[in-house]
């Protein structure tokens, strides 16, 4: 008896949600979709507990393959051992050794008889309370180290035309930091915000500022806790102008 597993698989915040498997008779003649805990009963306790290696993600992103997918064969043998693990199909190489790490972590019975299975997974990467890391992105647990170098604050665009009511992401916008000799030290995700004047540019939130009436203002970004870290120089701040129209 062959049976074809059909798993959507969507990673959000590091974990994955478990959708259906259908199940196919050698005959060809197909069976209503059942739970895959059926087969494989543990396999929410794996989902749950699914995290992925940082290689994993860093490759992921490097390649910005946000979606993919990876097909994985297997057997389950008549005394439960699960062998013959193999990608047979990935739209990218960390996809497929995502894949193959969750089938490795599955206990499936077979019902006393040899099973072929193929299970497709479908993967999103997602987090819907953070962005997703960049490689080059500083992180938090470096700043001691990073925040004392940075000399010179850059975006990559410089002036932004809004509508009235419009708004604008912060986060969004790439602030690069750089050293006296003009070396590159990474991504600031986090920085210290300002929008003036006031009655053209107004933070609605942390993250997003609004376009409220025509004119001409500007968004400052500038090296976060740079009064722990930054040995009293002055502070690396780097400007974007905005024109508000109606």
């Amino acid at each position: 008896m062959k049976l074809f597993l059909s798993i959507a698989l969507q990673i959000a915040a590091l974990l994955a949600s478990l959708a259906s498997l259908q199940v196919e008779a050698q005959s060809g003649q197909q069976s209503d979709a059942v739970p895959i805990a059926t087969y494989c009963p543990n396999i929410d306790e794996v989902l749950a507990s699914r995290s992925f290696s940082e290689s994993f993600m860093r490759a992921a992103i490097r390649a910005r393959a946000v979606a993919g997918d990876a097909a994985v064969t297997f057997t389950v043998t008549r005394d439960n051992k699960t062998i013959d693990i193999a990608a047979r199909e990935a739209s990218h190489p960390a996809f497929a050794d995502a894949a193959i790490a969750t089938v490795r972590q599955l206990k499936c019975d077979s019902g006393g008889q040899e099973l072929h299975l193929k299970i497709p997974l479908a993967f999103k990467l997602e987090s819907p309370s953070t962005q997703l890391s960049d490689p080059d992105d500083i992180q938090t647990d470096d700043f001691p180290r990073v925040i004392p170098l940075i000399a010179e604050l850059r975006t990559e665009q410089k002036r932004f035309a809004l509508k009235s009511g419009e708004g604008l992401k912060i986060s969004n916008l790439k602030v690069l930091a750089f050293d006296v000799h003009g070396k590159f030290l990474g991504r600031l995700r986090q920085s210290d915000r300002d929008a003036q004047p006031r009655n053209v540019l107004v933070f609605r939130n942390a993250d997003i500022v609004q376009a409220t009436q025509p004119g001409a203002g500007y968004i400052e970004m500038s090296a976060p806790q740079w009064s722990k870290y930054g040995s009293g120089r002055v502070k690396p701040t780097v400007r974007i102008e905005v024109n508000v129209v109606d």
